[in-house]
């Protein structure tokens, strides 16, 4: 759950750069006042009651935050995130207040300053000078804390950033998130200075849906769209038979909100895609955020597979576009059909990170405090065809030819397009409806370049990656990598889903799924199987 954090930042700069209404009503001269007197002032003693319920009264009363209302939720629970935020914002109408796909944003609350998850101020003369987040046991707990509630509502709405709040006693802090990171403010004394967080909710308030960092190329569909949806699910199991699809039965979860996807062809016409609960979600606050999706084609009138997610813009690594362009090109056989694909873009601008230019060093160099270079990520669509999964064989010699047709695309991508895919899984062994293999997702190839010898960020599904570049982590990527890693898939698929005498002998399944640590250059990493994750930098 590791996030890289961006501050502390003066609140002023905060309000002035990231909450910037295009609303021309929107002024200092008409906002109300809003009194936090009798929100808790610094006690450590009483309960989380002190808190909620004032400030919340503090801000519906006024008007200050006007279509909107601030509730508590802790005494409700998401049902399917099983977390519960102490108060969300809401639009005014809402009924489900206690879902995570419905709340604007959250307040993490607590009674004791002593909880709070960051320093107070880059001015502090005890600052980590390599790091804005405080290492107390219970500071931990805030963030990780906060960071379930970023994921949990990122998973559950289409969101390009969000904003929160952290109040520890008198103070409140300021947060905007996104895949890449997490621009904190300083500490803000609520009681000397209610005229900041007042304007933030006045600001926030008067901003657009895409200002305060919803995807508006996804919209809500119809009952009549969610059916056609449901329809094509059950009609593509019920074909697929005997081969086991129930994974796609998460699509039809009726507790989650059916929506309309927009994306433009080749042509600039608008396709629309529905879509509901993906069959597989990164569950990450940053990286990727991949999620997959069946998703029903209004245009064509079926089921296809449809991907978003967030691409490093690196310009050592090729786009999933250019990459697939590139292979048949170079005429590499077993790649999935393409029908749409595209970054994704509103009134022609690219949907990109914000985070990433915060943490360049010329930004702000009177108050950042140093982090990592990130990388900028842009949103990204993918449209294929459906195809059924490796673990889905029908007979252990399907299985072998799938295997047999990948490798076969990873000799020619390597040798004719100079190409390594780098990510061979379980995931992305696929089988066609004739029974062949098909390599999937290529999102992490990298374009060889003779003469250059590249060690790119290390990336795969642990289970399955070498074991040399698991002993070695500065090893580069070779095709070798690629091709052991097809053994490890075949050996998955042929314990776990075929017939065999070890289940006799009582052998474990589990050693693929084993996860132990080391450290290695005075920093703490987590390996499991064969992956090395470092636990203390951020890796797109």
């Amino acid at each position: 759950m590791a996030v890289a954090f961006i501050g502390p930042t003066p609140p002023r700069i905060f309000l002035d750069n990231l909450l910037v209404p295009s609303d021309p009503m929107w002024t200092f001269k008409s906002m109300p006042v809003v009194d936090f007197s009798t929100v808790l002032s610094g006690r450590t003693c009483g309960n989380d009651s002190e808190v909620y319920q004032p400030l919340s009264d503090a801000v519906n009363n006024s008007g200050i935050c006007a279509g909107f209302k601030l509730i508590l939720a802790t005494n409700t629970e998401d049902p399917q995130a099983r977390l519960r935020p102490d108060l969300v914002l809401v639009k005014s109408h809402a009924d489900d207040v206690n879902s995570f796909s419905v709340m604007d944003l959250f307040i993490d609350c607590s009674v004791d300053a002593n909880d709070d998850a960051f320093c107070g101020s880059f001015k502090d003369k005890d600052i980590d000078p390599d790091s804005e987040e405080k290492t107390e046991e219970r500071s931990e707990d805030s963030r990780i804390r906060q960071i379930s509630y970023v994921v949990a509502t990122m998973s559950r709405q289409h969101r390009v950033f969000i904003f929160s709040l952290a109040i520890c006693g008198r103070y409140i802090r300021f947060l905007r998130w996104d895949c890449v990171g997490c621009i904190v403010s300083e500490c803000i004394d609520y009681q000397k200075n209610p005229e900041l967080v007042a304007e933030f909710f006045w600001r926030y308030s008067h901003m657009t849906d895409r200002e305060r960092g919803f995807d508006v190329t996804v919209r809500r569909a119809d009952q009549e769209q969610a059916d056609l949806l449901t329809a094509a699910i059950e009609a593509f199991i019920k074909q697929s038979r005997p081969r086991d699809m129930s994974y796609l039965r998460a699509s039809m979860d009726p507790t989650y909100a059916t929506c309309s996807v927009c994306m433009d062809d080749e042509e600039g016409d608008a396709r629309h895609f529905i879509i509901r609960q993906p069959f597989w979600d990164a569950n990450l606050a940053c990286g990727r955020a991949t999620r997959a999706y069946a998703a029903y084609d209004t245009t064509e009138k079926k089921l296809v597979f449809l991907k978003d997610s967030w691409r490093a813009e690196n310009n050592d690594i090729m786009c999933e576009v250019d990459i697939y362009n590139h292979l048949q090109d170079n005429k590499v056989p077993f790649l999935p059909k393409i029908l749409l694909a595209d970054d994704v873009k509103v009134d022609g601008s690219e949907q990109r990170t914000f985070s990433d230019q915060w943490s360049t060093p010329d930004i702000f160099p009177e108050w950042r405090s140093p982090c990592d270079w990130l990388w900028a990520h842009i949103h990204c669509r993918i449209v294929q065809e459906l195809a059924y999964p490796v673990a889905s064989a029908q007979s252990s010699r399907e299985a072998v030819q799938a295997l047999r047709d990948v490798i076969e695309s990873i000799k020619v991508a390597y040798e004719s397009g100079k190409i390594l895919h780098r990510d061979i899984s379980t995931g992305n062994v696929m089988i066609s409806k004739e029974g062949r293999g098909i390599l999937n997702d290529w999102d992490n190839a990298l374009r060889l370049i003779p003469g250059e010898e590249f060690h790119a960020s290390r990336t795969g599904t642990w289970q399955f990656i070498s074991m040399a570049l698991l002993q070695e982590p500065n090893k580069p990527h070779e095709v070798r990598d690629d091709l052991e890693s097809c053994f490890w898939v075949l050996l998955y698929v042929s314990l776990h889903y075929f017939k065999h005498n070890g289940r006799e002998v009582d052998f474990k399944l589990d050693f693929f799924d084993e996860i132990k640590e080391r450290r290695m250059d005075k920093a703490p990493y987590q390996y499991g199987g064969n992956v090395i994750l470092s636990t203390n930098s951020y890796t797109p």
